[in-house]
């Protein structure tokens, strides 16, 4: 037998490392072979518990959400999944909720999961490094403005702030579809804007019977002095909810934060402040979920002490990965075997055993010597042997650690 034959799945399919928000093969993959262990049973019932407090008729203003977890712990896959089971759309020809009918158990659980796919929301899984603005080299976007550019971007509005403004008072108006018609290619327009800017004024001035001149003039005061405050975006956020029904939910999901934040206190104050506001404003219809390595009560420790409760409180659930059950999922997702290859390898290591374990007894081998421990377990890992999960994880810790 060879060894592509050992296994349920095709061993030259590709794995994405950062799933495509897109690609629906890619995102069918990634819920079919999601492997949910009872640490990740325990952390989807804390959050769709909380998560269900701003459902239906209920409300909440605690829905802010902090997932920590060090590399290998699965916290942004975890995120992911989250994202994809709140969005619930089609994939594969099913819904992204029914790829779980056979993974969970628990029918409370899996009824809270159902319940929150089948609510109406809009999905923002982003990295916040990733969205920060490339053009600010020396200090990083206040966390409020990557926000901001990326639900601008969910609307289909430019990603460019200030102009995101003039696209959304058109739209107001009633004229921005007739402002578009204008251009063969307005999402090309806009993104060059500066450069486009005498073309763009002077499509605008038709359109709202206006000068080019005073255009131009409205553009460049926008330009300059544009800014928005957590109380009103929250009231932005709360009004597209309520335009779009009264239990429409919008959900930001918010990858890396923590080392986006690092030691600066007042970045964190300022997500503090977005969570305070949509929490008055949408009352569990806007929630924001954070994913750092690092868990929150080790991130607050840089900021003042009247602070540090203020910001905790914003965070009412906070999940912790742990990387214990690593093992587990690398077993059933990507070296589960077939029959025919379990009972190979079951045979092989029952007429072997002698000399596998002659191999593999290391002696004073210290951290790394965890070996088989039964015929079963030898064809549930191989062709690894168990102490190599591990070391790999160290490994990879120990290069993030020191570069």
């Amino acid at each position: 037998m060879q060894l592509k034959d050992l296994y349920k799945k095709d061993i030259t399919r590709e794995i994405q490392g950062v799933i495509k928000v897109d690609d629906e093969n890619s995102i069918a993959q990634e819920l079919d072979e999601y492997i949910v262990t009872d640490e990740i049973t325990r952390h989807l019932d804390t959050f769709f518990e909380a998560y269900g407090k701003g459902l239906g008729t209920s409300r909440t203003e605690q829905m802010g959400v902090w997932l920590s977890g060090f590399f290998g712990s699965g916290k942004s896959h975890f995120l992911k999944i989250v994202s994809h089971l709140l969005d619930n759309r089609e994939v594969g020809g099913k819904r992204a909720v029914d790829y779980f009918d056979d993974k969970i158990n628990d029918a409370m659980l899996l009824g809270n999961i159902k319940r929150a796919g089948d609510t109406s929301s809009d999905i923002i899984l982003f990295n916040i490094d990733t969205k920060s603005s490339l053009e600010n080299t020396s200090s990083k976007d206040k966390i409020l403005a990557v926000i901001e550019k990326v639900f601008n971007e969910k609307l289909g509005f430019s990603h460019i702030n200030f102009v995101a403004d003039i696209e959304r008072h058109l739209e107001e108006k009633g004229k921005y579809d007739e402002f578009k018609s204008k251009f063969d290619d307005w999402s090309s327009m806009r993104s060059d804007f500066d450069f486009n800017q005498y073309d763009i004024a002077t499509k605008y001035a038709e359109v709202m019977g206006i000068s080019a001149d005073e255009a131009n003039s409205i553009f460049d005061n926008r330009r300059d002095s544009y800014q928005v405050s957590p109380e009103s975006f929250a009231e932005r956020v709360q009004g597209y909810i309520e335009k779009r029904g009264n239990d429409h939910h919008v959900v930001f999901l918010i990858d890396e934060v923590g080392q986006y934040i690092g030691n600066d206190g007042s970045l964190l104050l300022n997500l503090q402040s977005i969570i305070e506001e949509l929490g008055v404003r949408t009352n569990g219809r806007a929630w924001v979920v954070c994913s750092s390595q690092e868990a929150i009560d080790d991130v607050v420790k840089g900021v003042k002490k009247d602070d540090f409760s203020k910001i905790l409180g914003r965070f009412d659930t906070k999940i912790k990965l742990s990387s214990t059950d690593i093992d587990e999922v690398i077993r059933q997702r990507l070296l589960a075997k077939t029959d025919d290859g379990n009972t190979s390898l079951v045979a092989t290591y029952n007429t072997k055993e002698a000399e596998i374990k002659n191999l593999l007894t290391f002696g004073e081998g210290g951290t790394y010597k965890a070996t088989y421990r039964s015929a079963q377990d030898f064809a549930a890992t191989y062709p690894y042997i168990p102490y190599q999960f591990k070391l790999l994880q160290d490994t990879y810790m120990s290069i993030r650690e020191k570069g």
